[in-house]
């Protein structure tokens, strides 16, 4: 890592949690990797379990109709798209853009989201390697 975090810690013009907010965001890139890292993990161990039927998932999954398995991934939909409905509802009343254009980004926002697994990684490589530009 680049930066020198027992300097920072050092320093005699920040304070107490100036410190810790500075270090912070410097480790921010690694948290977000650890946590990025333990979904992808996450998602490759369940859809593996799934495949092979190495786990009970496949049998539960098979005890259900269609019908309660299409309500299940309904209600994990909902899961992925509230927040970005959420967004939509607040976007659009706070800047009164057409309905339409907002319930698309509302929808795409975890698009978005995604998008970000790849600037995190980028930023993880920029800090390591010292590249301070753009």
């Amino acid at each position: 890592m680049h930066v020198d975090i027992p300097k920072i810690l050092k320093s005699k013009y920040l304070s107490f949690w100036g410190k810790i907010e500075v270090v912070y965001f410097v480790l921010l890139p690694w948290i977000t990797l650890l946590s990025t890292a333990v979904m992808m993990i996450s998602w490759f161990l369940i859809l593996n379990a799934y495949w092979f039927k190495t786990s009970s998932l496949h049998t539960i999954l098979d005890t259900y109709l269609s019908s309660e398995l299409f309500a299940l991934m309904g209600v994990i939909f909902l899961k992925i798209y509230v927040l970005g409905l959420v967004f939509f509802i607040l976007y659009w009343r706070d800047i009164k853009e057409s309905l339409f254009r907002c319930l698309l980004a509302g929808l795409f926002f975890p698009v978005y989201n995604t998008l970000q697994l790849s600037a995190v990684v980028f930023a993880i490589i920029k800090q390591w390697f010292g590249n301070r530009g753009w």
